[in-house]
């Protein structure tokens, strides 16, 4: 659904805290993979922490490593 919600968007965030591999699996699911893949603008995730990796992150289109850097790799002159 989210290659048909971007329209007028520059790009999506996809981001989340730390946590259990539990409470990170959604973001491990070929539904979600499928999403970015097919998203018509860049995909930044930042899943976890720098330890934390997940099939979100693979198919993004950048990936960073906490949350928190996301506000430093998604802003204004940002190169996807």
């Amino acid at each position: 659904m989210l290659f048909m919600m971007t329209a007028g968007l520059k790009f999506v965030v996809l981001i989340r805290g730390g946590g259990s591999l539990e409470d990170l699996w959604a973001f491990n699911t070929e539904q979600v993979a499928d999403a970015l893949f097919r998203a018509t603008v860049p995909v930044v995730c930042g899943v976890g922490h720098e330890v934390d990796v997940s099939i979100a992150d693979y198919v993004a289109d950048k990936r960073v490593a906490t949350p928190a850097m996301r506000r430093r790799n998604s802003g204004p002159g940002a190169r996807f």
